[in-house]
């Protein structure tokens, strides 16, 4: 049998039933694992002394590799090739957290599942590794999240259920969100794509948009929405088959079947922002750009502008 190290203040052992008990401040070795509670229930076989399954309880401490894991209680079972830690659960890897009601991994922690309340943050290498380097600026921030259940497999990370995250200065919400790293947490860290569907909501100060699909490449520094997608900027609307979002900028694309609803709210005497009377103006094109630092909008392709009142204002291939 592999050999077995611990450390504590009381020990009890039951030949006939293969049961250790440990308590006070116990420390145990198994497997390149260390482990750490205030009681340890250890169970082995009788006959080969293998080790079957433990249950450790208060502060709760489990690491291997990068991976540390506290809670309250854990059930390590070697048969099933489970563990499930309870009680406030957190998983820390290189800085950053996972907290969810329930995690659930294997016995050499390749695959882990989290259940309940979930949340999250992500720490970028410049934040994270203590190097100094300094990292974009699309990588610069925190990453958190939360959803109904998360699973963490290799360099993902799956969010099912009521998912959110939010990497300032934008935040999306969908069923479905899949986080992509060149390797997740520990060593470079790198966050490589967001992906999330469907009817996915994206808000920014200012702004809100809704698709059916969203893919986020940091990066390449823009956020892409697509199918059936709708935005709103104050009481302006737009929607469009293709909206891509440059976050840090506040800029927007729109590409295909743009219909832009521009409410004017000008005082008497004073233009609008945008030069006209006040009023509704429907706009369509096949092509929009926004930028919302400099407040101006341009229209491109089969332009249509049309007011309330029924006023053609321009029909021109720009404006």
């Amino acid at each position: 049998p592999e050999a077995l190290d611990f450390q504590c203040q009381r020990f009890y052992y039951h030949m006939k039933t293969g049961v250790l008990l440990m308590d006070d401040n116990v420390s145990l070795r198994y497997q390149g694992g260390y482990l750490r509670a205030e009681h340890i229930t250890l169970v082995t076989d009788k006959a080969t002394r293998e080790v079957q399954g433990m249950i450790a309880t208060g502060q709760v401490r489990s690491q291997r590799g990068a991976d540390m894991v506290t809670g309250e209680k854990l059930i390590y079972n070697l048969k099933d090739d489970q563990i499930i830690v309870s009680g406030n659960p957190q998983l820390h890897r290189g800085g950053n957290t996972l907290v969810a009601d329930l995690i659930v991994s294997d016995t050499q922690g390749k695959h882990i599942r989290m259940e309940g309340a979930i949340q999250g943050t992500y720490l970028p290498p410049s934040q994270n590794a203590g190097d100094g380097e300094a990292s974009p600026d699309l990588n610069a921030t925190q990453i958190k999240f939360w959803a109904d259940q998360v699973k963490a497999t290799g360099t993902t990370l799956v969010m099912t259920g009521n998912a959110h995250l939010t990497q300032p200065p934008a935040s999306m919400e969908a069923p479905n969100i899949v986080v992509d790293f060149t390797e997740l947490f520990p060593g470079e860290r790198q966050l490589e794509t967001i992906s999330a569907w469907p009817h996915v909501k994206l808000t920014q100060e200012g702004i809100s948009a809704t698709g059916l699909g969203l893919f986020y490449k940091p990066s390449q520094g823009y956020v892409v929405l697509a199918g059936h997608c709708q935005a709103w900027q104050k009481t302006h609307t737009l929607t469009t088959e293709t909206l891509i979002v440059y976050p840090q900028q506040r800029y927007l694309i729109a590409d295909g079947n743009v219909v832009m609803n521009l409410r004017i709210d000008s005082q008497e005497g004073q233009n609008s922002e945008f030069g006209l009377a006040s009023g509704l103006i429907t706009i369509t094109s096949d092509h929009l750009e926004f930028d919302l630092n400099q407040h101006w909008v341009e229209f491109r392709g089969h332009v249509e502008a049309v007011k309330s009142q029924g006023e053609n204002l321009v029909a021109d291939n720009s404006w």
